[in-house]
């Protein structure tokens, strides 16, 4: 009966696949999956959060970044990914903020 079934393995290792990336082509494991959405990320905030090598202020305060958050697992997980990429900077401080509206 489960014939027709088939269980992809992971591209990158013979893991068993999580999930699979229609615009790769790629089957990927949790362990892939993570890495490939953190090295999207990465380039995502390359191309749009452009930092110099040193960006502190003048007068040497950090660069200051606001991360706008809903309080949802979505944004958390926005908020962890910046903090793992950006957080070792000493140059760039980062905020987040979350609007109370009542």
């Amino acid at each position: 009966m489960a014939e027709g079934l088939a269980i992809e393995k992971c591209s990158r290792c013979n893991s068993t696949s999580v999930i699979h990336q229609a615009y790769s082509g790629q089957h990927f494991c949790s362990k892939h999956l993570s890495a490939s959405i953190r090295k999207r990320t990465s380039r995502e905030l390359r191309q749009q959060l452009i930092l110099p090598k040193d960006a502190r202020h003048e007068d040497g305060s950090p660069y200051r970044i606001l991360v706008a958050i809903s309080g949802g697992k979505d944004s958390a997980v926005l908020l962890t990914m910046m903090v793992d990429i950006l957080g070792c900077r000493r140059d760039v401080e980062m905020i987040a903020g979350c609007i109370d509206e009542g």
